[in-house]
């Protein structure tokens, strides 16, 4: 797009130059790399899921993700003896020692796939997201009469991988060609938990595991039963890291045909289950009305190395009506921000909240609105540009030269 010819008027607290100032930034910045920089664990787990009609082959299921948005459909694709080889509709994980072979301990409110696996059955289950995930955590509680197998391939074709958070001793981890099997020696189910590592009752492996390799769209969940008497009921669950994306004008106010900038934070929490969060991206439609004022775009340097553009994809430039940051990268601990500058011709009140908002992967949450005010300017010759006020009992020039003491 090309940039507009007539210059523009920057706002004071806009530094003029091609390199975009981030003074407005320094006191949000420092604030955000302190207490800001949050310590409470931000796993959003998946907190609802919807019944089946009937067990077997072609059912499906949808669970929920709180409030992000995000769902995940699981469905059963393929099976053998599928009379109890259907995953239940919402539980809970728990029974004896859970949480101590569970990483994070699943909050109040959360679910969890109740898994029936009968006498002689196998089944293949495929887990889609609406939106891919980086680093969702599988949590699985009670696995011992069956074996479990996870695979598929990530949104760059690469593996599926399991990186193990926790788990207890019972629970075998073991590659096999590109997948991973857990329980690889079943046995028979007693009781209900998870068995301690000193060996004691109950009998059932339990643990967390990091999907990698990518932003994970879709995975595959294989459930065997084992050559032992009885079936397995077992439960799992997901979760997975979140941030937050936020963003303000500043200054809040400007003159019609000045400009401001608009800046965007994201701050990734200090937790023990948050990895460093990478490629992230989102796209800000400008409210109708302001548009990106010229090409440049700065950053904190803790970004990674963002490719900026116009909404889609092209390069930014004055007029443009979006803006899109991919190739994001932050690391736990720190906060992103990233600066454009905008500009309105139309005196109005331009709102920029969520819906103005959209994001490549369900970790990235927008959870944001902020407002640009802008003012009609002032004419040369007017009244209102002739008076001048220099602060509470200051003086007042007048277009007629006389003095008033305010």
């Amino acid at each position: 797009m090309t940039a507009r010819s007539r210059p523009r008027r920057r706002a004071r607290r806009v530094a003029a130059g091609a390199a975009v100032s981030l003074l407005a930034l320094g006191g949000a910045f420092a604030a955000l790399g302190s207490a800001s920089a949050a310590t409470s664990a931000s796993q959003q787990w998946m907190t609802s899921v919807s019944p089946a009609a009937t067990p077997g082959v072609g059912q499906t299921m949808t669970a929920g993700f709180g409030d992000t948005g995000v769902t995940a459909t699981i469905q059963v694709v393929s099976g053998t003896n599928t009379t109890c080889s259907w995953p239940a509709p919402a539980g809970t994980l728990g029974g004896t020692n859970a949480t101590d072979f569970l990483e994070p301990d699943p909050p109040a409110g959360s679910a969890a796939v109740q898994q029936c696996t009968g006498q002689g059955s196998a089944f293949t289950q495929v887990v889609t997201f609406s939106k891919p995930v980086l680093s969702p955590i599988l949590h699985v509680d009670n696995l011992d009469g069956s074996l479990a197998s996870v695979g598929g391939t990530t949104t760059t074709g690469a593996p599926v991988t399991l990186t193990t958070l926790t788990k207890n001793n019972a629970l075998e981890v073991s590659p096999s060609g590109n997948s991973t099997v857990l329980n690889s020696t079943p046995q028979v189910a007693r009781n209900a938990g998870c068995q301690a590592d000193d060996g004691t009752n109950p009998t059932a492996g339990c643990g967390s595991f990091v999907l990698g390799g990518g932003p994970v769209k879709s995975f595959t969940l294989y459930n065997q039963m084992g050559n032992v008497t009885g079936g397995d009921a077992w439960a799992w669950s997901l979760s997975f890291p979140t941030v937050k994306l936020t963003k303000a004008f500043e200054p809040g106010k400007i003159q019609a045909g000045e400009t401001g900038e608009l800046n965007f934070f994201i701050t990734n929490p200090v937790d023990n289950q948050q990895p460093t969060l990478s490629p992230l991206d989102f796209t800000d439609a400008l409210p109708a009305g302001v548009t990106i004022a010229d090409s440049t775009f700065g950053t904190n340097s803790q970004c990674g190395t963002p490719a900026v553009t116009d909404a889609a994809g092209g390069s930014l430039d004055a007029g443009d009506t979006g803006v899109k940051a991919a190739n994001l990268t932050v690391s736990p601990g720190t906060t992103c921000i990233l600066t454009v500058h905008v500009t309105s011709d139309t005196p109005g009140s331009y709102t920029n909240d969520n819906s103005n908002l959209s994001t490549g992967v369900a970790n990235l949450v927008p959870d944001t609105s902020t407002v640009l005010v802008v003012d009609t300017p002032m004419i040369a010759g007017s009244a209102a540009a002739a008076a001048l006020v220099l602060g509470g009992g200051g003086w007042l020039f007048s277009r007629r030269s006389r003095v008033t003491r305010q």
